[in-house]
């Protein structure tokens, strides 16, 4: 799916082997997979989560937990609650599944989204901390370093951040993910000329995919301002004393 090609191929043959699944833990994870695609277009949200919410049933295995809890901040994400989508993303990461790196690259997402600081820096220090190497787990880690420098006002710091991740995740192939990237990066940093240069690319591709919930995040990013973007949130204590 992070390729950001033949999704309607890929979502066909999820489809089909859902269909064709007997064990129930098959038919969770199965669904879980082909609710990718839904929520990247903003589809049947609500019949993804009723769907893996039943087939999960009461099961407390963990994987089950976990299909229901991302599945949850997933949708969460694409509807317009970056608070739900984080709190969900963290109790998926809680859980110490399989891929801890998933959850976490929602709730930094959906940190980043609603621009608060506090969240994308506990975020960030988990994913640099997670055991994985290679270059995409470096290039999550570089981006999660970014997104930090560009809430603390170190743009400079943050565009080198996020070029260096976008280039890495396009050497290998991950054009979606990458265009997600520069969602992020229009929400971090909306006047940054580098920034706005690649929009256009991953425009183009979201409008491929029919990934509308992004192509709206994108025009919601670049139509702020640094004049009436709202400032990153700050922790409770902060808030206390001032």
């Amino acid at each position: 799916m992070l390729e950001g090609h033949d999704w309607d191929t890929h979502a066909s043959v999820t489809r089909e082997a859902y269909e064709a699944a007997s064990l129930r833990s098959d038919r969770v994870r199965i669904r879980a997979l082909h609710g990718l695609h839904e929520t990247a277009r903003g589809e049947s949200l609500a019949q993804l989560v009723a769907d893996i919410t039943e087939l999960a049933g009461d099961s407390r295995e963990t994987e089950d937990v976990f299909s229901v809890r991302l599945a949850a901040g997933d949708v969460a994400l694409v509807s317009g609650d970056p608070d739900a989508a984080f709190h969900s993303a963290m109790q998926a990461f809680e859980l110490k599944a399989q891929n801890p790196d998933v959850p976490l690259t929602l709730a930094m997402r959906a940190a980043i989204w609603s621009r608060n600081l506090d969240r994308v820096r506990q975020v960030a220090a988990l994913q640099i901390n997670l055991p994985g190497t290679g270059a995409f787990a470096e290039a999550e880690r570089t981006y999660a370093r970014a997104a930090v420098a560009a809430l603390e006002g170190r743009s400079a710091d943050a565009v080198a951040g996020l070029r260096d991740a976008n280039a890495a995740l396009r050497r290998l192939g991950q054009r979606f993910e990458a265009a997600r990237h520069v969602v992020d990066a229009a929400v971090l940093l909306p006047d940054e000329p580098e920034v706005l240069g690649w929009v256009d690319e991953a425009r183009a591709l979201f409008t491929e995919l029919r990934a509308q919930p992004y192509l709206d995040r994108l025009d919601q990013a670049l139509a702020s301002s640094s004049s009436t973007s709202p400032a990153p949130a700050t922790s409770e204590a902060a808030r206390a004393r001032a």
